[in-house]
């Protein structure tokens, strides 16, 4: 479990295994983005809202990165996963990404393009 506090980001982790996410109190703003080199999606994002009522659970498949902020004051995430660690974390904030998050995010992690050039994205 991780709590999360109102406009926190935690993330953008690439991830390297599956991964299921749920919200079991608060609200949360999920952006999942494809970060495989040469897909034809590649740096496009698409955000889930994530709440406790309609308890939606997504499965962050390989290849991707994700990351959530919080909308409640306090918020608490459950995710489920594969023993293999997570990639680097890229920075929420890139503007490479264009990711619209509810509210202000702090930059944190390494860009895009650095990820790219260190080798750091999958196929």
């Amino acid at each position: 479990m991780h709590t999360v506090h109102r406009a926190e980001v935690t993330g953008l982790y690439i991830e390297t295994g599956h991964r299921l996410i749920t919200c079991v109190t608060g609200r949360l703003a999920l952006v999942v983005v494809d970060v495989r080199k040469g897909s034809a999606t590649f740096s496009r994002w698409i955000p889930v809202d994530l709440e406790p009522v309609e308890r939606p659970t997504v499965v962050i498949p390989p290849g991707t990165a994700w990351g959530y902020q919080g909308f409640s004051e306090v918020s608490v995430v459950v995710t489920l996963h594969a023993d293999v660690p997570l990639g680097p974390q890229l920075d929420p904030t890139d503007a490479d990404l264009q990711i619209t998050w509810p509210a202000p995010a702090a930059a944190s992690g390494i860009s895009l393009e650095n990820a790219l050039a260190r080798g750091d994205l999958p196929e």
